[in-house]
C-alpha cells in the first residue's frame, strides 16, 4: 500500500492531468443534463394495475387539471358565475396539448342532459351558448343540472357553491411549464372579490415543483457556501478550506456529468440525494485533511504526511465508498425507472469518489503549502484543555470504562427496540390528504382541500368491467357494472360512483314516462341494447371514450375518494378485489371486473411495490455490508457489528419518518437505503483507526479514547459540516418534501455519528475483538 502511495506521489503530475481531463469531459457532458419529471418513471412496470392503465388510457388519465370556481356567497346559479364557468372552459380548451374531447364541465359540449320529449329521447348541452340571463332561465338550467347523472358532486358541488372544470392533456404533448403558467393566468383573470379559483392535478403539481427549481439551485449553492464557512471556522487555513471545496465541486461535476453521459433525467424531488453525495465527497476529503494535519504535526514533511495519510485512509475510505455504492446500486432492483436512474447515476457517482474525493485530496495536499496553524487544529487525548477536549472527554467516558460501556450498549438496545416499534407502524404511501410534496397551506393543497370539501372527492379509483365485444351493452354487463357501483358505495369513505349504467337506467326511466320504478337496467339484451343506444343520442365522436371502448368490450367505473392515504388506497383496492373475486364469470359471458387505474389504482401499484421492496433492499444492503466488512477485516464479528449498526440507523430513520408523518414512497425509499450505506463510513473509519492505535498500544481503555480524540473528532466535524449544508433545505425550501428530506438526512447522519462514537466504541471495549489486532486486509 505504501509503495503504491509513493508511486502515485512520484507521478502526481500525470495523475493530476488525468483528473483534470476527466473533469473537463464530464463538464462537457453537463450540457445533456436533464432535470425534469417523467410520469412513466414514477410507477412500477409490469404491475397489473399499470397494465390496466396502459390498456385503457382514456378511462382515467393522470394528466388532468381540475379548476375550481367557488362563489363566496350564494350559489353558482347567477349570470356572472355562469359566465366565468363558460369562460374557464373556453380558456382551458386553448392550452397547448389539451385533449379537446376530454374537457368536462357544465359548459362543455361533452356533458349532456338527456330528456324525453314528444319526438323521443333528446340530448342537450347544459351551458353551451348564451348564458341564462333571467331568473326563469337560471332556474331551468339549475333543474337540468340537478337531473343530469354524474354532474352533481363531480362537476357541481353538493351545496351548489362551486363548479369544476376538468381538462385532460395528451402526454406526449404535455409541457408542464406551459400548463402551469397558463392555468395560473386563467386563475388571475377569473378571480375577483366574489369568486375564488383554484387548480389541482398532476400537471399543476409538477408545475409547482418546476416553479421552485431555481430555488433548489440557490439552496444547493448556499449549502456549499455554508459548508465552506464551517471549514473556515474549523481549520482556519487555506489547505483545510480549499481542498474539500475543490473536491466537492469536482465531485458534483463528475456526478451530474454521469447523468448527462447516460442520458438520464434526474427528478427535481430527489435532488437531495445528489446533494448528499456532494457532501459525502467533502466529508471524505475532510477526513483525509484531518489525518494529514495529524501526521504533518508529527513529521513536519508534506510528502511524508500526504503519503502516510493516503496509506492510512485509503483502505477505510474505499471500503466505505464501496458500501455506499452497493447501497445505491441495490435499489435498482425496483422496477421503477425513477429509482433505477437514481441508482445507476448515484452509484457511479459514489464509486467515482475514490478518485474525486480520496485521490484528488491526496494530490491537492501534496501540492498545497502546509498550514501554519497545524498545532492548533490537531486534537489529542494528551493535549488537555479547551472546549473540544471537554466534549470528546465526555464522549470517551461512555466507551472507555466497562460500567459506562455496558450502560451505553443497554441504552442503544432500548433505542433500537423503540425505533423498531415505530418503524413497524410507519405507513406505506401518503400519510395525509393532499400531496406531501408541498406544505399544507400551499395553493395546490388548498385546491385539493376545496375539492374534497365541496365535491365527491379529488382522488378517483378507476375500474374496468371487460368482456367480449358488445358485451358492455348487454343486460348482464350493465347489471354487473351497477352492482359493483352499489357495492363500492357501501364504503362510507366513497363520495360517489359513476358509469354509463347510470345513464342507461336514467334513460330507461324517461322512456317509461319518468316513473322511478323504471330507473333500472332492462332485463333482456334487446331492451338493454336499445336503451344503451338511446342513451348515446346526440353524441359526437369522443364523447364516451372516458366511459367505454369503441367496440363495447370494456366499460369504466369511477369511484371518488377524499384522499389517497395508504390506508384509504389499501381499503379501496381490497374492497374492489373482493367484489371482483366473488363475481368471476358470474354472468356466463366472460365478464369480469379488472383492477385498477386512476390516482387510487396507480398509487396502489406503487404502494404494493414499495412495500415489498423495502424489506428486500434492507436485507440485500445488510448482506453486502456484512460480506464486504467481513472480508476486509477478516472477521465475522466485524461484519456482524457493522451490519447491526447500519440496521439500527435504518430503524432510527424509519422512526423519525413515523414521527414526522413521512410515508414510505417512491421518493423516500432511496433515502433510507442511501442512509444505510453512506452512514456506515463513519463506523469503518473509526474501526480502522482503532486497528492503527492497537498497534501502538493494545490497551482498549487507551486506544478507544485515542481513536475518539482523532478520527472521532474528524467524524464529528465532517458530519456537522454535512448537516450544515443539508439542514438548510428544511428552513428554506418551499417544497415540503425536500425540507423534510433535509431534516431526515441530517438526523440520519447524526444518528450514525452517535452510533459510531458511543455504541460502537462501547461495544468494542466490552468485546475486545481479536480482529482489531489484524487490521484491514490490504493495509500491509
Amino acid at each position: 500500500m505504501k509503495r503504491w502511495a509513493e508511486w502515485l506521489h512520484e507521478y502526481r503530475l500525470a495523475a493530476s492531468i488525468v483528473v483534470i481531463l476527466l473533469t473537463v469531459f464530464f463538464a462537457w457532458e453537463l450540457k445533456h443534463l436533464d432535470i425534469s419529471t417523467r410520469f412513466s418513471d414514477l410507477y412500477p412496470r409490469n404491475h397489473p394495475y399499470i397494465k390496466t392503465f396502459e390498456k385503457y388510457p382514456a378511462f382515467g388519465s393522470p394528466f388532468t387539471v381540475s379548476l375550481v370556481i367557488e362563489v363566496k356567497k350564494g350559489t353558482i346559479y347567477n349570470p356572472k358565475t355562469l359566465e366565468k364557468i363558460q369562460q374557464a372552459t373556453r380558456l382551458v380548451d386553448l392550452i397547448s396539448g389539451v385533449d379537446h374531447d376530454q374537457i368536462l364541465s357544465i359548459a362543455s359540449r361533452k356533458v349532456k342532459h338527456v330528456e324525453a320529449t314528444i319526438g323521443g329521447i333528446q340530448a342537450t348541452n347544459l351551458l353551451v351558448g348564451p348564458v341564462p340571463g333571467t331568473p326563469e332561465e337560471v332556474a331551468k338550467l339549475r333543474e337540468k343540472v340537478s337531473s343530469t347523472g354524474g354532474v352533481v358532486g363531480t362537476l357541481v358541488s353538493f351545496k351548489e357553491d362551486a363548479a369544476l372544470i376538468q381538462a385532460t392533456f395528451i402526454e406526449r404533448l404535455t409541457d408542464f411549464n406551459v400548463i402551469f403558467n397558463t392555468v395560473n393566468d386563467i386563475i388571475k383573470k377569473l378571480q375577483d372579490q366574489d369568486h375564488e379559483v383554484h387548480a389541482a392535478g398532476h400537471p399543476m403539481l409538477t408545475g409547482w415543483v418546476y416553479h421552485y427549481q431555481q430555488e433548489m439551485y440557490f439552496i444547493f449553492g448556499l449549502g456549499l457556501v455554508a459548508m465552506g464557512c464551517f471549514l473556515v471556522l474549523h481549520f482556519r487555513n487555506i489547505v483545510g478550506v480549499v481542498t474539500p471545496l475543490i473536491v466537492a465541486v469536482v465531485s458534483a461535476v463528475w456526478g451530474f456529468g454521469f447523468a448527462g453521459l447516460l442520458g438520464y433525467n434526474l427528478d427535481p424531488l430527489i435532488i437531495v440525494v445528489p446533494v448528499l453525495l456532494v457532501a459525502r465527497a467533502l466529508s471524505h476529503s475532510v477526513q483525509m485533511c484531518e489525518r494529514y494535519f495529524e501526521i504533518y504535526n508529527e513529521v513536519g514533511d508534506v510528502k511524508k504526511a500526504s503519503v502516510e495519510s493516503l496509506v492510512s485512509l485509503f483502505p477505510p475510505g474505499v471500503v466505505g465508498i464501496i458500501c455506499d455504492a452497493a447501497g445505491l446500486f441495490i435499489i435498482a432492483i425496483a422496477p421503477i425507472r425513477l429509482i433505477e436512474k437514481l441508482a445507476y447515476v448515484c452509484g457511479l457517482w459514489s464509486l467515482s469518489l475514490v478518485i474525486t474525493a480520496v485521490v484528488l485530496t491526496f494530490l491537492l495536499l501534496s501540492y498545497l503549502p502546509p498550514p501554519k496553524n497545524v498545532r492548533q487544529v490537531v486534537l489529542s487525548s494528551e493535549r488537555k484543555g479547551g472546549l473540544l477536549y471537554r466534549i470528546f472527554s465526555f464522549i470517551a467516558l461512555f466507551s472507555s470504562t466497562p460500567r459506562w460501556s455496558i450502560a451505553t450498549c443497554g441504552f442503544f438496545l432500548v433505542v433500537a427496540v423503540m425505533s423498531g416499534w415505530w418503524a413497524f407502524h410507519r405507513s406505506v404511501g401518503d400519510v395525509n390528504p393532499g400531496t406531501p410534496l408541498l406544505w399544507p397551506d400551499s395553493p395546490y393543497n388548498t385546491a385539493i382541500r376545496k375539492i374534497n370539501e365541496r365535491f365527491a372527492g379529488f382522488d378517483v379509483l378507476q375500474l374496468v368491467v371487460e368482456g367480449k365485444p358488445e358485451s358492455i351493452k348487454t343486460s348482464d354487463g350493465l347489471n354487473l357494472t351497477q352492482r359493483f357501483q352499489r357495492y363500492m358505495e357501501l364504503d362510507p369513505e366513497v363520495g360517489a360512483t359513476f358509469s354509463f349504467s347510470d345513464q342507461v337506467s336514467q334513460v330507461n326511466r324517461l322512456f317509461h314516462g319518468g316513473f322511478p320504478k323504471w330507473g333500472v337496467i332492462p332485463e333482456n339484451d334487446v331492451d338493454s341494447a336499445m336503451i344503451f343506444q338511446l342513451s348515446m343520442t346526440g353524441a359526437s365522436p369522443g364523447d364516451f371514450d372516458r366511459l367505454f371502448t369503441t367496440d363495447l368490450s370494456a366499460g369504466n367505473v369511477t369511484v371518488w375518494y377524499k384522499d389517497h392515504r395508504g390506508e384509504t388506497v389499501e381499503r379501496a383496492l381490497r374492497r374492489a378485489a373482493s367484489f371482483a373475486e366473488g363475481n368471476k364469470d358470474a354472468s356466463g359471458r366472460d365478464l369480469r371486473v379488472r383492477l385498477a387505474s386512476g390516482t387510487i389504482g396507480l398509487q396502489g401499484a406503487l404502494n404494493e411495490t414499495i412495500g415489498r421492496l423495502e424489506t428486500l433492499t434492507v436485507i440485500l444492503i445488510s448482506l453486502v455490508i456484512f460480506a464486504i466488512t467481513t472480508f476486509i477485516y477478516r472477521s465475522f464479528t466485524a461484519g456482524l457489528l457493522l451490519a447491526v449498526i447500519s440496521n439500527t440507523a435504518y430503524l432510527i430513520t424509519s422512526a423519525i419518518m413515523y414521527y414526522l408523518e413521512i410515508g414510505l414512497d417512491v421518493n423516500t425509499l432511496p433515502i433510507g437505503a442511501v442512509g444505510m450505506g453512506i452512514g456506515i463510513d463513519y463506523n469503518i473509519y473509526l474501526m480502522s483507526r482503532m486497528c492503527e492505535e492497537h498497534r501502538k498500544n493494545p490497551d482498549y481503555s487507551k486506544l478507544i479514547p485515542a481513536s475518539i480524540f482523532t478520527t472521532g473528532k474528524a467524524i464529528f466535524f465532517t458530519a456537522t459540516t454535512m448537516v450544515v449544508g443539508i439542514i438548510l433545505w428544511y428552513f428554506m425550501s418551499s417544497l415540503r418534501f425536500q425540507a423534510e428530506m433535509g431534516l431526515l438526512l441530517s438526523a440520519v447522519m447524526l444518528a450514525h455519528v452517535i452510533l459510531a462514537l458511543f455504541f460502537q466504541a462501547a461495544f468494542m471495549l466490552i468485546l475486545q475483538p481479536k480482529f482489531i489486532a489484524k487490521g484491514l486486509f490490504f493495509t500491509h
